[in-house]
This record gives structure tokens, sequence and C-alpha cells, in this order.
């Protein structure tokens, strides 16, 4: 009987049954064996169990009225710069989904671990990594916070509806929108390692085929906002969107004039 690669007899049993690292549970393993001996699967440590697990049920999050906004936009869009000015102005918590996973790489725990090669590979972190970083960060603030505003997330649809089904609903999504040219003549001047030609015109395709998809799935809840101006310019235009989203949801905007004693509607929520 002729020897047939191992390989070959376990992929078709792998698509099957779908199991991949996806999953973070298991990973696709081959066994080193002679020729006909059965296929094995390994079983792996959960990367996320260096993760520290809240016993709180992120659903409160839901449930606490707490206004969520998304900040999107293309590498050197200015997501960082608008995002400064809207947490200052507003009293929002700033949580930038990059600066999470840097986090947990600096502090070598499980996921800094796990993640760590992903990200030197320029590949995407898992969403169900992201997700757990989210909702620990924002469920470690939600006594203190005014609302949450979401820098460079989520990248696409999939990772929109785990956040929405899992954690809350979004009020605002910020579409910071600008020219091809004008985003790589920034990450030009900035000296950026993603300023190389080949590699940033590879980001902004990635990026242009999530970006109409998240737009028709947040609907009238996501506003394009022109990137091209000067920050000021911009942010004026955003601090509109705001000013409205409050108005429409209830929610109070400028939190440094509000009457002494005023307790945000989230707030009075969870007593």
């Amino acid at each position: 009987m002729p020897h047939i690669p191992a390989e070959k007899c376990a992929k078709p049993i792998l698509d099957k049954i779908r199991l991949c690292t996806d999953l973070l549970n298991y990973e696709r393993y081959i066994k080193d064996c002679a020729p006909g001996a059965p296929m094995c699967l390994k079983p792996v440590p959960d990367p996320l169990a260096g993760l520290p697990r809240s016993s709180v049920d992120a659903q409160c999050l839901r449930r606490s009225l707490v206004p969520i906004v998304f900040i999107i936009g293309g590498p050197g869009s200015g997501k960082g710069v608008q995002s400064d000015l809207i947490a200052k102005r507003f009293g929002l918590t700033h949580l930038s989904v990059g600066d999470l996973v840097r986090q947990e790489i600096r502090a070598g725990s499980g996921v800094g671990r796990f993640v760590a090669p992903i990200v030197e590979a320029g590949e995407e972190v898992p969403k169900e990594v992201i997700l757990e970083l989210l909702k620990q960060a924002m469920l470690s603030r939600l006594k203190t916070s005014l609302g949450f505003l979401i820098d460079g997330f989520p990248r696409d649809e999939a990772q929109a509806v785990a956040f929405e089904e899992e954690v809350a609903r979004a009020h605002l999504v910020i579409y910071l929108a600008a020219r091809d040219s004008t985003l790589a003549r920034r990450l030009a001047g900035r000296g950026r390692e993603d300023a190389d030609e080949d590699v940033a015109a590879e980001r902004l395709r990635v990026f242009h085929r999530h970006t109409e998809v998240l737009k028709r799935a947040f609907g009238r809840r996501c506003k394009v906002v022109s990137a091209e101006g000067e920050p000021l310019a911009v942010f004026a235009i955003i601090t509109g969107h705001l000013c409205s989203m409050a108005n429409e949801w209830g929610f109070r905007t400028a939190y440094e004039h509000c009457p002494k004693g005023y307790v945000p509607l989230h707030r009075l929520q969870r007593k």
C-alpha cells in the first residue's frame, strides 16, 4: 500500500471540524508518526489564561447606559490627535486598542506572549483577545468614567458585531476620512515604519475593504468627517456630532459646566 503523507490525510478532517487557532484553545497539530498512524490533536494552553478575569458580568456595561463612541480611520488620519481633544473636552475615557495590546506585551503576560509574534509579523490580533482587553479596561474604569472613546476599533464587521453582542451598543462612530495621498504624506512626515510605500498601500487596501462594510453596518450612527483639514477644524465638526448624540440619547456633553451635584444618567442607573 503506497505511503500517504499524514498532512494529506489530516487536512480534510481538520477542515471539516474547523478546529483552528481562532478558537484559542487548540492548534492544528499532526503528530510525527509511522505511516498509517492516527492523526492527533494536541491541546494547548488558553492564551487568555494570563489575563485576569473579572467576576462582574460584562453586560453591566450595557445596563449602565454609559456612552460609547468609536473613532476609526486609516493610518495617518489623526485618530490619536482627535481622541486626545475629545477626551479632554468631553471628559470621556480614551481607550486605544493598540496601547492595550502593547501594555500586555511589555508586561510579559500570557496574552502578551501570545500576541507578540502576531504583532511583530504585522498580523491582526484575534478579536477574542481584543474584546477581553477592552472589557477589562472598561469594567475597571466604569465607576469613574463619564463615557468611553475607543480608538482604532472596530477594524471589521466581525469585531463590531462581537462587541455589540458581548459588551454594549455603540452610540456613535466617527469615521475620519482622508485621501490616500494625504495619509501617505502624513506617514512619510512621521518617518514611521509603515510609511514604506508598499506597506502603507497594503494597510490602506485592507482598511478600505472593511470600511464600507462598517459604514453600512452602523448606518446613521456612523458620521463621516473629513480629516483633510487642520486638527481644530476637524474637531469642531466632531464636536457637533457629539453634541447631537448627547441630545439624542439624553447625555450631558460639557460635564464641566453641569450644575453642582449633577450625576450622569449612567451612574444613577447603577445605584
